[in-house]
Parts: C-alpha cells; sequence; structure tokens
C-alpha cells in the first residue's frame, strides 16, 4: 500500500500566454485548474497507473472542500486535518516557449495538533514494507525539521519512506535516513552549501548521502534526465524528447511512479525506465494532469539508462 503526504496542498491555476512581460498587460489565453501539491500529484498518478495509494493532507475553506471533492471524485482515499484559512491557490503561468513562471502563495497557518493528526492517521494504517511518500513544502507555523520527524515515526512502522522536498526541510530530512529521497540538480547543491553542481559532482554528492543509509538517490536533471544512484549502481536515464505543454508536476510523477514501482516490487530497471516514462508523460499535459497508463508503458520502452 502507498501512502502519500502533503502538509501544503494547493489548488494550481495554470495559464499559457503568448508571452509574460514584466510590468506589461498579459493575455491569458488558456486557463486550467487542478488540485496539486507534491504529495496529492503523486497520488495522482499512482490512480493513473492503475494503483491505490491514501493521501493525506491539511486542507482548510472553501479551497480544501473543493480538493477533497475532487479527489473523492477521482476514487483517492483521503484522511484530512483541517484548519479555518483557505488552502493555498497557486498560479503557473507558462510562456509559448515553454518558460514557466510560478506564482506560490504561503498557505494557511497550521498547528502542531495538525501534524500530530496526520501521523496518528498514518500509525494506524501504515503496515510493514508500505511505501510512504512525505512532499512538498513545509507549511506556514511549522519547524522546518517537520520532515525529520516525521520519517523516524514513520520507519518505525517498517515502511519504506519517500522524502521530496526541498531546503531546510530537505537538509533536515536527510538527518532521519530516508529510504529514497528525489532532490533537482538545485536541491542537492543547496544540501552541500554549493551554488551549482556537475553531473560527476551530483554522483559524488549522492553517494555520500548513500553513505549515510539512503538506499536511493534520485537527482532529476531536467533536459539531461535524471540519475539514479545506489550503494552497487549509477545510472543516467536520459531524456525523452516530446512536445512539453507543462514542467509543473514532471518530478512528483516520478516519486509516484518510484512508490508505485517499489509498491508492486518491481526491479531498479524497471522503476528507473517507469518513472522517468511518467514524468514524461507528464510535461506533455497541461497543468499537473498525469498520464495515462497506456502512454507511460509505451514510453518505457523508449528509455535508455546509461551506465555511469
Amino acid at each position: 500500500m502507498i501512502h502519500t503526504v502533503t502538509l501544503n496542498p494547493s489548488l494550481d491555476k495554470t495559464a499559457k500566454c503568448d508571452s509574460f512581460e514584466k510590468g506589461n498587460l498579459n493575455r491569458i489565453e488558456i486557463t486550467s485548474y487542478d488540485v496539486g501539491g507534491k504529495g496529492i500529484n503523486a497520488s495522482k498518478t499512482i490512480r493513473a497507473l492503475n494503483g491505490v495509494s491514501t493521501a493525506y493532507a491539511i486542507l482548510g475553506g472553501a479551497v480544501g472542500a473543493t480538493i477533497k471533492d475532487v479527489l473523492e471524485t477521482r476514487y483517492i482515499p483521503l484522511f484530512t486535518s483541517t484548519v479555518e484559512q483557505n488552502t493555498r491557490i497557486n498560479l503557473k503561468v507558462i510562456d509559448k516557449k515553454g518558460s514557466l513562471t510560478e506564482f506560490n502563495e504561503l498557505g494557511p497557518h497550521v498547528d502542531k495538533k495538525n501534524i500530530t493528526e496526520i501521523v496518528n492517521a498514518l500509525k494506524a494504517n501504515v503496515k510493514p514494507l508500505d511505501v510512504v511518500i512525505l512532499a512538498g513544502s513545509v507549511p506556514n507555523g511549522i519547524n522546518s525539521n517537520v520532515y525529520q520527524k516525521m520519517i523516524i515515526e514513520v520507519k518505525k512502522l517498517g515502511a519504506l519512506v519517500i522524502l521530496d522536498t526541498s531546503g531546510e526541510a530537505l537538509i533536515e530530512g536527510i538527518k532521519s535516513c530516508p529510504t529514497i529521497i528525489k532532490p533537482n540538480r538545485r536541491e542537492l547543491a543547496e544540501c552541500f552549501g554549493e551554488e551549482s553542481l556537475t553531473i560527476p559532482q551530483c554522483i559524488e554528492k549522492a553517494k555520500e548521502l548513500i553513505k549515510t543509509g539512503i538506499v536511493l538517490v534520485v537527482v532529476s536533471l531536467g533536459k539531461e534526465g535524471a540519475l539514479f544512484v545506489t550503494r552497487d549502481n549509477v545510472y543516467q536515464a536520459l531524456p525523452i524528447h516530446v512536445e512539453t505543454k507543462s514542467s509543473v508536476g514532471a518530478g512528483d510523477a516520478m516519486v509516484g511512479a518510484i512508490a508505485y514501482g517499489y509498491d508492486q516490487r518491481y526491479t531498479l530497471e524497471e522503476i528507473m525506465k517507469l518513472s522517468m516514462a511518467a514524468a514524461t508523460g507528464a510535461v506533455t499535459t497541461v497543468g499537473t494532469k498525469p498520464a495515462e497508463a497506456k502512454y507511460v508503458k509505451q514510453v518505457m520502452k523508449a528509455v535508455v539508462l546509461k551506465k555511469k
């Protein structure tokens, strides 16, 4: 079974325009809405792959009610801890060149009791060898070490933990040794106080993290694909060139596919190909919609893995 945790979910509005110019009038051509937040996006991908996951989220107000309704219509089981303020709305603007500009709200104030409710729900439902995804930004009012503490509790249940966050939350979370982490190149660099990293440097830093007990480090490289680093192997999954409609949610789709692959007891090679195919499929859709399972399976055949 797979469980996804989104402490700071959102309603995502994606707007496409001919051009985006700061300080000028920008006319929107196409608008789409979808429920979001990294963990919820991962659950959407798992559902698209015909898998099952329970989503755990902190929701509030009319926006939170909308997210709940949408997930119910998509047959994604949901546990909620509620707050009074509205769940945030994020704006993603994409111009004709595919350039993405994001405007993310801070989100409602969250109390420690909301985190306790999420943790208690996980304790009541997570079984040994389940997969738990902890993903996204830390909500307003909560300390950046929240994932570090949650990882400890989830590992006590015998579950595999995937951590997908950034900044201080990632730096703190790594200290509790999650099973898998999926930073992008910039996020990995930040963990080591660097401004940027080459691919060989990414491999070096990932190996350092593996030595701490992390089983798999996945580093998304954008147009250069992704690195998959374990104790015994290093692979670069080469990018697949497709028409990009939106890069939003591609990393979340990768995380969802990794969780699905582990849950289905796939081999590492199968997990790498599936996750790359899911991420590729995600960029061909508008907003944060996942690709259909049929498309992902077709793209899997085109994924090239290069051993480093």
